[in-house]
């Protein structure tokens, strides 16, 4: 993995290059692959893939969106997400994991560590390095053992159920930190833990704040038997969704095309936070059209994560319309594009919002702005800002409308910044920042 900055358009980006030159048979794989991942990528919570291609040595490789904040593995080992946030990034992954299964591509290797934060601090699924097609669910290769369902490990399938299982496991460890079998019985080795997945139910979550719709559906979600998970990463999503509403009064949009982001029999109540996994005061730009995004210079708090582990196999699109320069790195073995000058035009600047006011009512403050020139699919990205609340606490939520109430503020001044988030990933460059003042 190699750090550039694209000179086409001034953004950082990944380089991932294969160790090995590509033959043939090999060659043919990575086209398909790259072209299959191409389908997903604009998925706001899949890492976007902006190239891919070979070097003049004839090695494949791929040029992905920077995920400069590490992986959720990381981001959970260091902070927890409390149950609120934890089903905000589920049902987000659980998103980008039906778009995944939709295309016919079967992740097979979901877990913490392969979902980065982006720089904003925003869970986007990566790693499809070992990824299949769905109608070769029985190609098996390598698996991580913590997170894989009893039919992966032993070798019988890996279906889009082997997936669902493999993010509940990931989602229950975004809230304990361990994954189930190593929270609840702390093996002592591999083959201990191997052996326990294999001849116990998963472990429920237990404690005074894990609410027992969560529990349930996780250990629904983390069945023995495939056939009684969900049968969608949708139906799962859904599940999440429901026990949000149920706990906690909202739900978090579920993104996936052409379904609604909320399930149509119910009331959603408003948009919920979503999780950032960033604690410190980083803040970048993602255009996601999400349930969560960007935040102020202050720090923002919880989504999640992703680390890129695809050095051998990388995934994605085909190369096109870009001048590479090979040079080496200094690592032995190693040439990467080092200059990228593409023929795309750059894009055109994301306005600011205009016109932001906030007004109180009793303990609810109410902010409007105006977008100076709509586009279609825009939506809000917005955070408080400036107040006394420590970062962790503060969340960033994505809105479809031009407003949003905040409720139960006991601050006597309240601000807050709002972003335009383009439908193709891009957003304002400056944000617009307004305070509300109880009178």
């Amino acid at each position: 993995m190699h750090h550039f900055r694209q000179n086409s358009t001034g953004m950082d980006v990944a380089v991932k290059v294969i160790r090995k030159p590509l033959d043939e048979g090999t060659r043919e794989r990575f086209d398909a692959e790259t072209h299959l991942m191409a389908r997903v990528s604009d998925h706001p919570f899949i890492l976007t893939m902006v190239d891919a291609g070979t070097t003049t040595d004839d090695r494949g490789y791929i040029i992905l969106e920077y995920a400069p904040e590490g992986s959720c593995k990381q981001a959970i080992h260091r902070h927890p997400l409390g149950v609120e946030q934890a089903l905000d990034f589920g049902i987000s992954i659980a998103g980008a994991l039906e778009t995944a299964h939709r295309a016919g591509i079967i992740h097979r290797d979901i877990k913490p560590a392969n979902i980065l934060v982006t720089r904003i601090g925003l869970p986007a699924l990566s790693d499809f390095g070992i990824s299949t097609t769905i109608r070769d669910s029985r190609q098996q290769t390598g698996f991580s053992l913590p997170w894989a369902p009893p039919e992966v490990i032993e070798r019988r399938e890996n279906t889009e159920r082997s997936d669902i299982y493999s993010l509940a496991a990931t989602v229950f460890a975004a809230i304990a930190a361990e994954s189930p079998y190593e929270y609840a019985y702390h093996p002592r080795n591999s083959a201990e833990l191997e052996t326990l997945i294999l001849s116990r139910d998963a472990p429920s979550l237990t404690g005074p704040t894990i609410p027992a719709g969560v529990s349930r559906t996780l250990a629904i979600a983390m069945a023995r038997s495939p056939q009684d998970r969900y049968p969608t990463a949708l139906a799962f999503a859904r599940a999440l969704q429901t026990v949000q509403m149920s706990c906690f009064g909202h739900m978090s949009p579920l993104i996936v095309k052409d379904e609604p982001r909320y399930p149509q029999n119910r009331e959603h109540g408003h948009a919920s936070p979503p999780v950032r996994m960033v604690h410190d005061q980083k803040t970048e730009h993602r255009g996601h059209t999400a349930a969560s995004v960007v935040a102020a210079t202050t720090a923002i708090a919880v989504a999640l994560c992703l680390t890129v582990a695809l050095m051998i196999w990388p995934p994605r699109d085909s190369a096109g319309g870009m001048r590479t320069t090979v040079v080496d790195d200094g690592t032995p073995g190693t040439s990467v594009p080092r200059t990228m000058e593409g023929t795309e035009s750059q894009p055109q600047t994301v306005p600011s919002p205009t016109n932001l006011v906030g007004r109180y009512s009793g303990d609810t403050v109410t902010f409007t702005w105006t977008n100076p020139a709509p586009s279609r699919g825009d939506t809000y990205a917005w955070a408080k800002v400036g107040t006394n609340h420590p970062p962790e606490s503060i969340g960033t939520a994505i809105v479809d409308t031009t407003s949003v109430s905040i409720t139960e503020v006991n601050e006597d001044q309240l601000c807050i910044r709002v972003s335009i988030v383009r439908s193709d990933r891009r957003m304002s460059q400056h944000p617009t920042t307004s305070c509300a003042v109880r009178r």
